[in-house]
């Protein structure tokens, strides 16, 4: 049976799913008449909170439900899970880090043709890249990202992290600066493109404000999806390249550390 057959419970557009609590959706199968929640039998769909997602992970141990299906929710966009690690088989065929690095880059430039850049062109910018460098380069920058954040230079600064926007490290590998506001302070609305720690990608509308000159620095970050040809953003694939070429001089100068991948 399908995961997502005969489900009950919430429905896949409800109100819940867009709440701005609501950082999971799972699908599960109600297994015990003391599950707090469903009847014995039923299959739901839930959306819920962190808070919500450990007391259905915690009655999953105590065998009243089984999670048949989860996925992370970030301002309503349904992300599914990915299988994390070193190696990843597909087919029977074991496939690297490496390999899933090239094949990710090469389906996002690939994305190109729908925005005007030419097979040929996109070809070229694909030989540029060195994968191997590439891969040490974003571990080594990869971070997490908070849906809001808030720095300052004085040691007394009310530094602040809001929620956590993906559920695993980042990479940012371009900036698209569009809007901003010089005067007292610096504002600027941009869009951004991550790399996540599971070869996806995610596109971010980004909201900065820098006053005295980065004493004290906000950050205000919204997920807008994963599919940038899609998007506000205005990718220079040119540029792309060449940002990525950036990202790899520490590891071609000795400056950062090698990781066993």
């Amino acid at each position: 049976m399908n995961a997502d057959d005969f489900v009950g419970g919430h429905s896949i557009l409800a109100l819940e799913r867009f709440m701005d609590e609501t950082r999971h959706m799972i699908i599960f199968d109600v297994l015990s008449w003391k599950s707090p929640v469903g009847e014995k039998g039923e299959r739901l769909r839930l959306f819920l909170s962190d808070v919500g997602y450990a007391k259905a992970q915690a009655s999953e141990k105590r065998g009243e439900i089984k999670i048949r299906k989860h996925a992370a929710v970030i301002e309503g966009h349904i992300l599914p899970d990915r299988k994390s690690g070193v190696t990843k088989v597909i087919g029977g065929i074991t496939m690297s880090r490496v390999t899933e690095l090239e094949k990710a880059l090469t389906t996002l430039f690939r994305k190109g043709t729908e925005v005007g850049y030419t097979e040929t062109e996109i070809d070229e910018f694909l030989e540029n890249i060195d994968y191997h460098a590439l891969l040490q380069a974003v571990w080594n920058k990869a971070e997490t990202v908070y849906a809001y954040r808030a720095d300052g230079k004085n040691a007394l600064s009310l530094d602040y992290r809001s929620s956590e926007l993906f559920k695993q490290r980042a990479t940012l590998l371009y900036e698209d600066v569009g809007d901003s506001y010089i005067g007292a302070v610096f504002a600027a609305r941009s869009m951004e493109l991550w790399l996540l720690e599971d070869m996806g990608f995610a596109v971010v509308a980004k909201f900065s404000v820098n006053a005295g000159e980065g004493e004290y620095v906000t950050e205000y970050r919204v997920y807008k999806g994963s599919d940038w040809a899609d998007s506000e953003i205005s990718l220079d694939l040119e540029d792309l390249v060449a940002e990525l070429a950036a990202l790899c001089d520490p590891y071609y100068e000795h400056e950062q550390p090698i990781y066993e991948l």
